[in-house]
């Protein structure tokens, strides 16, 4: 579906022009900004009582004040921070926030990417900036306090080429990344559960494979041992292929094509439904139906066109393909490895699953309800 024409609103560019806009966002939200002339918020002032600093706060109170609003009205949880004997809690804004403002971001997702105000996708870019502001605030932080976590290790890793430690902005990018990821890939784990519900005799089936693959019930997960689970890589194939957690991508033409006997010439704006690209007859006979073995070697119906498979996006490493294309599906088999080898769980009757089309990620429409219970390792079951 064709709907710009060049020099109008713009979809997603090339990952190069999109990682340079999204490094430049800061700079815009603030660009009518004059650093000579700009005047600090009160609370950073000179004559200021209290010279005690938060970077993590102090970022946002010059943030929210260049943006013109007023940083007080966000620091009324200061009143419940405790006192340590020498020292006040360390305090950040709640992170309710980035909940809200991951919504509003996902919102921007699937929507027409026309940059007026207002519009979900002009929502979408301004929460942007907000976001990075917080992850960066929390690299700054633990730069300044290193900790014995994942971030830590990240910013304490030297690149192989040159022994560099990875930029701060970049860290923050990719903290946005890994969150876009987990958020995003729960249209992947919801749709896992259902159908391993609906289908007792899958669930047996790749219960039995898990166990082989780890006859120790508490042996750690490892690449290798996933790669010894091939009905795995077949069910998780097929969840992807009929939930996309993203199920319209927008791009630009980089050159004039022919389609469908159309020509779209460069620089126009292209609508992408891989939903229905991966509900294509010709390609998945009875495509609705949830069938692992359409991947198995004898069938591989996704090799019967080029790109008939593209959860992630299409193209080669570099090209418009999800920055996370390998680490969402491991996401999807190690949930599924954990749930069937240490879980056991009912839906809740009645609730209607129906996946929720205009959202991202489309989601069951009353949010998958359900009791979930531990069990023995191993013991997993379709009986049970």
């Amino acid at each position: 579906m064709l709907f710009r024409r060049p020099g109008r609103a713009r979809g997603r560019t090339s990952d190069a022009d999109s990682a340079s806009k999204g490094r430049s966002l800061f700079a815009a939200l603030t660009a009518r900004l004059e650093p000579t002339q700009y005047v600090r918020h009160d609370l950073h002032s000179p004559e200021r009582i209290w010279t005690e600093k938060n970077c993590y706060v102090d970022i946002w109170i010059e943030l929210v004040h260049a943006l013109g609003f007023e940083p007080n009205a966000m620091l009324a949880f200061t009143v419940a921070v405790d006192f340590e004997g020498d020292q006040w809690t360390f305090f950040k804004p709640p992170h309710d926030e980035l909940r809200d403002l991951y919504a509003t971001f996902f919102r921007g997702f699937g929507a027409l990417p026309i940059p007026l105000p207002g519009t979900a996708f002009s929502r979408a870019k301004q929460v942007l900036g907000r976001l990075l502001a917080i992850h960066r605030a929390n690299v700054d932080d633990h730069l300044a306090t290193p900790r014995d976590d994942g971030l830590s290790r990240i910013l304490a890793a030297k690149s192989p080429l040159d022994g560099a430690a990875p930029a701060s902005a970049d860290v923050a990018r990719e903290l946005h990344h890994l969150l876009i990821a987990g958020l995003i890939v729960r249209r992947w784990l919801a749709t896992m559960v259902i159908e391993l519900d609906r289908q007792p005799e899958l669930r047996a089936r790749l219960a039995d494979e898990i166990a082989r693959a780890l006859p120790d019930g508490d042996a750690p997960l490892t690449l290798e041992r996933l790669a010894q689970m091939p009905y795995l890589t077949q069910v998780t194939h097929e969840v992807r292929r009929i939930s996309p957690v993203v199920h319209v991508f927008f791009g630009k033409a980089r050159e004039t094509i022919e389609f469908a006997g159309h020509t779209i010439p460069a620089g126009w704006a292209i609508f992408w439904g891989i939903r229905s690209s991966h509900l294509t007859p010709a390609v998945y006979p009875d495509p609705l139906r949830f069938d692992p073995e359409r991947f198995a070697g004898a069938r591989a119906e996704q090799l019967r066109q080029t790109h008939a498979f593209a959860p992630n996006g299409a193209g080669g490493p570099m090209g418009h393909k999800c920055a996370g294309f390998e680490l969402a599906p491991l996401i999807l088999q190690v949930f599924t490895v954990e749930l069937l080898r240490r879980h056991a769980w009912t839906l809740a009757a009645p609730q209607n699953l129906e996946p929720t089309w205009n959202q991202v990620p489309p989601m069951p429409r009353d949010g998958l309800r359900a009791t979930v219970t531990l069990a023995p390792a191993n013991r997993a079951s379709g009986a049970r």
